[in-house]
Parts: C-alpha cells; sequence; structure tokens
C-alpha cells in the first residue's frame, strides 16, 4: 500500500462523534426501506398508485445507497474492514447504484411528463408488449448507461489513475482520489441535471396547470443543490476534513430523503389514518386536472401523470376501495 505524505494531503481521522453521526444519518435513510415497502405492498391504493411507484422507488433506493455509501467513502467510520474497498464505495455503489440510479430514475420520470405533455405518445399499454415496453423504457438504459461505462472504464484503469487507499506518514489510512475520475462523475451529475431542466422548461408553459406537475421544480431544485454542495464542499478539500464530511452527510441526507417523504409520506400517511378522505381528495385532484386536459385538447393522456391508463377502471376500483372501507367503519361501529 503506498505512502503518502501528510504534508501534500492533510486528512482528519474520523472521531467517535462522527462515527455516531454517520449511524444516525443511516438510521434515518434506512426508514426509506419502509416507505418502499410499504407503498410497493399497497401499490393498489389509488394516491399510492398515482405517484408511480416504481419510478420513485427508484429514486428511493439511489438516494439511500448515495448517501450511505458517501458517507463510508468520506471515511466517517474509518478505513478499516468494509471501508478498505475504495472502488467498490467510490465507483460501483456511489456513482454507477447510487448517483446513476436516482438520477436515471428522476429524468425518467420527467420523460414521462415529457411524453404526455409534448410528443403526446406515451407507449403504454395494459397487452404485455415487448415492443411497446422497450419503447417506453429505452430512456432509463441511456440515463444509467454513462455512469455504468464510467464506472467499468475507472475498474479497468490502475487503481492510482481512480481511487486507492493510501498509509498517510502517521500511519493512518485515507482514500485518495483522481480528479480526472471525480471529474468525470461530477461531469455526469451536471449534464444530468442540465438535461432535466432543459425537459422542464420545454414543458412547463403547458404542463403547469397540473397538480402532479408541481413536483417537478421541487425535485430538480433538490438535486441541483446536492450538485453544488457536493462541487463546494469537494473543492477546497472539504472532504478530509470533520467539518467538510459532517456537513455533506447531514446535507445528503436531508435532501435526498425529503424528496422521498415527501411524494410518498402524504399518500402513506392518508392510507393509514385516513383512507376515505385521501381517496376523496385524489379524485378531485384528477378531476380537475381532467378538466385542464379537455380544454388543452389531451384527451386522456394526462392520466399517464398518476401512472393510470384506464380511467374507468382506476375509478371502479377506487369505488369498491371506499364500499369497503365504509363498511370497515360501520362493523367497528357496531
Amino acid at each position: 500500500m503506498p505512502k503518502l505524505h501528510t504534508r501534500r494531503l492533510p486528512y482528519h481521522i474520523a472521531t467517535n462523534a462522527e462515527k455516531a453521526i454517520f449511524y444516525v444519518t443511516l438510521g434515518i435513510d434506512l426508514i426509506n426501506v419502509f416507505l418502499i415497502a410499504f407503498a410497493i405492498i399497497h401499490r393498489s391504493y389509488l394516491p399510492i398508485k398515482c405517484k408511480q411507484v416504481f419510478l420513485t422507488s427508484g429514486i428511493a433506493i439511489g438516494s439511500m445507497v448515495f448517501s450511505v455509501s458517501f458517507s463510508l467513502a468520506d471515511g466517517m467510520v474509518g478505513f478499516y474492514g468494509i471501508g478498505r474497498h475504495c472502488f467498490f464505495w467510490v465507483g460501483w455503489m456511489l456513482t454507477c447504484c447510487g448517483l446513476g440510479i436516482f438520477l436515471s430514475f428522476m429524468n425518467m420520470r420527467l420523460v414521462v411528463y415529457y411524453r404526455v405533455f409534448i410528443t403526446r405518445k406515451t407507449y403504454r399499454s395494459k397487452r404485455c408488449d415487448l415492443r411497446l415496453f422497450v419503447l417506453h423504457w429505452w430512456p432509463l438504459v441511456v440515463f444509467w448507461l454513462p455512469a455504468f461505462i464510467i464506472v467499468t472504464i475507472g475498474q479497468l484503469l490502475p487503481e492510482t489513475q481512480t481511487a486507492r487507499i493510501v498509509i498517510a506518514d502517521d500511519g493512518t489510512l485515507a482514500y485518495k482520489y483522481n480528479y480526472p475520475y471525480l471529474s468525470a462523475a461530477y461531469t455526469y451529475f451536471a449534464v444530468m441535471i442540465i438535461i432535466a431542466w432543459a425537459m422542464y422548461f420545454r414543458m412547463r408553459s403547458v404542463a403547469k396547470a397540473f397538480n402532479e406537475f408541481r413536483m417537478a421544480v421541487w425535485t430538480l431544485s433538490l438535486f441541483t443543490l446536492l450538485l453544488v454542495l457536493n462541487i463546494g464542499i469537494m473543492v477546497p478539500n472539504g472532504m478530509s476534513q470533520l467539518w467538510g464530511r459532517v456537513m455533506l452527510a447531514f446535507c445528503n441526507t436531508i435532501l435526498l430523503n425529503s424528496y422521498t417523504w415527501l411524494i410518498l409520506g402524504k399518500p402513506i400517511f392518508g392510507h393509514m389514518f385516513r383512507r376515505k378522505e385521501m381517496l376523496r381528495d385524489h379524485l378531485e385532484t384528477m378531476y380537475t386536472d381532467g378538466i385542464v386536459a379537455q380544454q388543452a385538447h389531451m384527451r386522456n393522456l394526462h392520466k399517464q401523470l398518476y401512472g393510470v391508463e384506464d380511467s374507468s377502471m382506476a375509478l371502479d376500483r377506487t369505488s369498491q376501495e371506499q364500499q369497503a372501507y365504509s363498511r370497515h367503519l360501520d362493523l367497528s361501529s357496531d
């Protein structure tokens, strides 16, 4: 293992307080597991289904992996044990499975909006059609592929050109990153954000009246702020300092998780505590969006925003759920 002079790269080793902060943020990140599992199990409940559970779960999983692996790659728990696998955390987990997944699913969600509002072609069908399946999901693969290519090339290169673990003069361990590799990862991050903003502004004039679309600007603002914070702390070498690692850990955890909680939190809370009222409010929202869609001559394409292809089927299922819930309340009162 190569030695590194501390004069060239001073590194403040993790303290017990920093390790405690890591486990706190880890616990916050793992809340997403409950939200994702609950949303998948109860995905037939219309307010949850309309949040496009598959895409939202992909963003949540990628965000969780990114947040945890970023803290491990920063050395918040030291570089021993699992922390010694440098490129695994920096490359495969942080870049490919974290950054690549949540950015790809975020942009795929915007692609769904773009197809509804601009191209008016959604490539969705109730039939099992492989061609339509490929036409619908190919952007997701294209968005993720650059992250996979960056990591694959990095894996083939010598570790001196990507990321490696080194021993400082005082015997402590640290990660040393090669800036061209980091630049490639952050360039990918920036390009994905630019593509997302371009799609947003292209369809904003048409889509801004729809309730479900209003989350798009919040989503883009969160991830843009995340990019700015990470670059802003990385440039002055803040990741080797205690303050930089702690600040990034909290910022990543809060920004990434707030998106998932904002999207899934309300319908999950409604399913648990006010199911009937939530269904009624959601149907009113869909009805309002339906009026706007008719004025824009969109037919029923706007229902793709909610992941609902057949409005009558969705309304029938909702009516059945309301009746079942009412019977449950009547039995409980007796």
